[in-house]
């Protein structure tokens, strides 16, 4: 049976067309990005209506400052089409003023303050506020970087870039801004990962160095920014847009190639809006390698992060033949286990794994029980030398237990002496000479405060006679006159 080819070349176009669909929804970085209809959905009225309608695309923010008198101060929500239309959420409990805020792969979204740079994580959904903590600089801006599998967050205050752990708000210096922004007041990464910020000095759009905060101009605003402007891009679009407010607030977009700004609409009653916030669908992303607190009254304490906000699951190598796969927690929930040992040393491994099976890197932990010999000692010095000259030579041992040493040295000329008790992990310098020519081997043992010895080290050394300069002088004359030599050994 023949097949009908006009019938197999449609079919094939067909089939690459929609392989160009899919592959349209898929960002260079690995992220799904797209519509958030179906996947990210929001109250159309919120608490007290008894009613959870499913909405489009959905932003949040945090209303600053409503000159209407409308708004309540805390985080509002409305459609992208419709700022003139802003809600306050009211079952979120408003932790103060917030001054930038991002989206995560969690489904949550992240803010601080200006102030203190404190970390909050806030649930849309259930209008849950989690305190993370951090601080130091307050920001004025917050972005995550979806390409970093670090799940880093970068923030900034007016002339500095931060790295900030998004689980527990530390903040890493990165560098001072370069090249001609003034107050920087805002940053947010497009698609690809590239780092944007704008100032309110120059009302100029920047791209950042995320290694080192060196800035290169995009182009000019065309916006007069007067305070605090928050930003995000809708990884969607493409498009950046900024929540800003010179003598009203507006919604402005912008094109992240020219700085070119656009606005789109008032704000309902003019309202100052911070911490804008623009949803955002992504791959799941495995959990982070797990934190390994400790090893206490034979339980084993740890937890991992997952970005996505997965319940996860652990293995455990515990180095003696077991390994223990535990039932499922919460992400960032603390996990203890409890497992014996005989006495010796153990280098466990800890891997978390998510409901979609993407799997950390392994953590190790080094566990020790009982009382542990020290270590070989290592000793360095002259391999060779004179007799009767002084040489130094260093001894230097660590005890696992982190126990005080002494060492036990033979020089190898039936000589032999102890130290004093050092920590555990220092050198100490001796003084030796050999009174004779010879080869020696110089012998040392550590030994612990509890008398646990570790097996000896050796080091050979070479000692030459010293000449005197009789001897010298002898020499000179017999090399210079070979005839006295045959001489004396007439009568030697």
């Amino acid at each position: 049976m023949k097949k009908n080819p006009v019938l197999l070349n449609k079919t094939l176009v067909l089939g690459f067309i929609i392989l160009l669909i899919c592959m349209s929804v898929i960002s260079s970085n690995g992220y799904i990005i797209g519509d958030v209809s179906g996947y990210h959905n929001h109250l159309e009225s919120v608490e007290g209506s008894g009613e959870l309608l499913l909405n489009g695309e959905i932003v949040y923010a945090y209303c600053a400052y409503d000159p209407s008198g409308q708004l309540d101060e805390g985080f509002v929500y409305f459609d992208m089409e419709e700022p003139g239309t802003l809600k306050n959420i009211e079952n979120i409990s408003n932790p103060g003023l917030m001054s930038a805020g991002t989206w995560t792969c969690n489904r949550k979204f992240l803010v601080c303050d200006s102030t203190f740079g404190y970390l909050w994580k806030i649930d849309p959904f259930n209008g849950d506020v989690v305190f993370i903590g951090g601080g130091g600089v307050g920001l004025n801006g917050l972005t995550y970087d979806t390409c970093d599998f670090d799940y880093v967050l970068y923030g900034c205050s007016s002339n500095e870039l931060y790295k900030i752990d998004q689980f527990s708000g530390e903040q890493t210096y990165i560098g001072t801004f370069s090249n001609g922004p003034i107050n920087m007041v805002g940053l947010a990464c497009d698609d690809a990962c590239i780092l944007y910020g704008w100032d309110s000095g120059t009302d100029n759009l920047w791209i950042i160095d995320k290694e080192t905060a060196e800035c290169a101009l995009v182009g000019s605003l065309g916006i007069d920014l007067n305070y605090t402007t928050d930003g995000h891009f809708n990884l969607e679009s493409c498009y950046l847009y900024l929540a800003v407010y010179t003598t009203k607030g507006q919604l402005y977009y912008c094109d992240e190639d020219t700085g070119e700004c656009s606005l789109i609409s008032d704000f309902q009653g003019g309202a100052q809006l911070t911490a804008f916030v623009i949803p955002f669908n992504c791959f799941n992303v495995p959990p982070t390698a797990p934190t390994i607190i400790g090893y206490v009254n034979e339980t084993l304490s740890f937890y991992s992060n997952d970005p996505n906000d997965d319940d996860i699951k652990y293995f455990i190598d515990w180095d003696d033949g077991e390994v223990t796969e535990t039932d499922f927690y919460p992400s960032g929930e603390i996990v203890e286990i409890f497992h014996e040992f005989a006495n010796g040393v153990y280098y466990i491994r800890v891997k978390a794994i998510d409901i979609a099976d993407f799997e950390s890197p392994w953590s190790e932990y080094i566990i020790i029980i009982g009382n542990q010999p020290p270590d070989t000692p290592t000793i360095d010095g002259p391999i060779s030398g004179k007799s009767g000259i002084d040489y130094e030579y260093s001894f230097n041992s660590t005890d696992l237990n982190k126990d005080p040493l002494m060492f036990f040295i033979e020089w190898g000329d039936n000589t032999s002496e102890w130290t004093e008790y050092i920590d555990s992990g220092e050198k100490i310098i001796l003084k030796h000479n050999w009174s004779k020519k010879g080869d020696y081997i110089i012998k040392a043992k550590a030994i612990d405060i509890n008398d646990t010895e570790s097996n000896w080290s050796y080091f050979e050394v070479e000692i030459l006679r010293t000449r005197t300069s009789s001897y010298l002088w002898l020499e000179w004359l017999l090399d210079r006159f070979p005839l006295l030599g045959k001489l004396l050994k007439l009568f030697i």
